[in-house]
């Protein structure tokens, strides 16, 4: 497997403006105003419609184009719910009139849940993911970064805590579960799924998987996934993999445990090729990490692992943590199995793998609240969950160009554009408008 960059990891974008900043030189689109704004609202609206509108035509009041774009822009500026989507578009009337004219009305709550629920999810996704991508293209092109030569993926499943319902006509409503895989290196979704209530997400990440190219892939899931099928069908489809193991393979975790024991710890930390030890500051407390890696040999693969498609090494990662206050300390130890063969590629990818959560999912909750969505049918929570995702790219992009998480949080950033729509709104929109982001976007030693 191909190795990464050194900016394809971990989200290049972020990480090349991180670099530029300190180097003295920042990214700006101060100059976006009332006129550009409106600009790169009609942008969207031309985007937006490229989707396939699953209405019959004769009984469309608004173009699809129109309410998706409404909805994009509410949800920007801070609407949680189908209702606070009217408030603002009904707040900012001169917004309304500036981007999609004066000839319709604010659609109803209805309309923009009605669309929603009726949007094919896979469009959806198509479309949203298209915007994203050309974004990122159009942001590495402008800051110079290579190419993505091998990509990060990360599979992790999300519950939507408000989304069920305990008691009804019909009995208990689960939660929506959504399977969500992101790519590390853009920081993006690339693809959002209904877990079915009557099933889990092994087997729908398994189906997913047979279906992808997943060559120059590497593929990171938490310890459910640690299934003979699931690495199979990686393997096969030309992927690599790093995957946690615990007890739900009790055979393969206790070989592995007992394989790192003290002596060999002792041994591969001496020898110093399959160690690496990192250290940091992080959340007011002192991080301490240490990788070790036992690589196979051709006869352990052939024989002893056969079972294991593509297995090559277990990887032994142990985190110490000193709170810089109380000075309490904890200890946490993960086992991995992988088909990667350098310890520095494993380290790599178990940081990147907490993306998913902390990039992600966090995100989703704290910023664009969507554990709090109420919605019980699960095709439009799926729909919102897509554009949410959306917006919280689209942040994540502007809030390193606005001076970075020191200066401005996404949350506070999501509350500045609803309360100042012609100075920052435009600037949203630009990161999702590759030719004005591309065209726009100034450097400023």
């Amino acid at each position: 497997m191909e190795k990464r960059d050194e900016y394809a990891q971990m989200e290049g974008v972020l990480k090349q403006i991180e670099v530029l900043r300190e180097a003295g030189i920042k990214l700006d689109l101060s100059h976006y105003k009332r006129e550009k704004t409106a600009r790169m609202g009609k942008a969207l609206v031309k985007i937006c419609d490229r989707a396939p509108d699953p209405r019959k035509k004769k009984m469309c009041t608004y173009p699809l184009g129109y309410l998706l774009a409404m909805i994009i822009i509410a949800v920007l500026g801070g609407a949680d719910s189908f209702y606070s989507m009217v408030d603002f578009w009904n707040t900012h009337e001169f917004l309304k009139v500036h981007i999609f004219g004066s000839t319709l009305g604010v659609p109803s709550h209805d309309a923009f849940q009605y669309i929603l629920k009726k949007m094919d999810h896979d469009a959806m996704n198509s479309l949203i993911v298209s915007i994203m991508v050309e974004s990122d293209n159009a942001m590495r092109k402008k800051l110079g970064l290579p190419k993505i030569r091998c990509t990060h993926l990360c599979i992790d499943g999300k519950e939507l805590r408000r989304t069920g319902r305990k008691n009804t006509c019909n009995g208990q409503i689960r939660n929506v579960q959504i399977l969500n895989f992101y790519d590390v290196d853009r920081g993006i979704c690339t693809l959002s799924k209904l877990i079915d209530s009557k099933t889990n997400e092994i087997p729908e990440a398994q189906e997913i998987l047979k279906k992808m190219n997943l060559g120059d892939v590497i593929v990171t899931m938490d310890a459910l996934h640690a299934q003979k099928e699931t690495v199979s069908i990686i393997t096969q489809k030309g992927g690599g993999y790093l995957i946690g193991l615990k007890g739900n393979q009790g055979n393969l975790a206790s070989t592995v445990e007992a394989m790192f024991s003290e002596d060999v710890l002792k041994t591969i930390k001496e020898d110093g090729k399959y160690y690496l030890q990192t250290s940091e500051i992080s959340h007011n407390q002192l991080e301490e990490r240490e990788f070790y890696m036992i690589k196979l040999s051709k006869k352990q693969r052939e024989e002893t692992f056969s079972e294991w498609a593509g297995l090559k090494a277990f990887v032994f990662y142990v985190k110490y943590t000193t709170d810089n206050i109380t000075g309490k300390k904890t200890k946490e130890i993960h086992y991995y199995i992988t088909s990667e063969t350098s310890v520095e590629e494993a380290y790599h990818l178990v940081r990147g793998h907490w993306l998913i959560e902390n990039g992600l999912h966090n995100g989703l909750d704290t910023t664009l609240k969507e554990d709090e969505v109420t919605v019980t049918d699960r095709g439009t929570v799926l729909n919102l969950s897509i554009i949410l995702k959306l917006c919280l790219f689209v942040y994540k992009r502007l809030q390193a160009i606005e001076g970075g998480s020191g200066t401005i949080s996404k949350k506070r950033l999501r509350e500045k554009i609803g309360w100042d729509v012609e100075n920052t709104l435009g600037r949203a929109l630009a990161m999702i408008t590759p030719a004005a982001l591309y065209r726009d976007l100034e450097r400023i030693a």
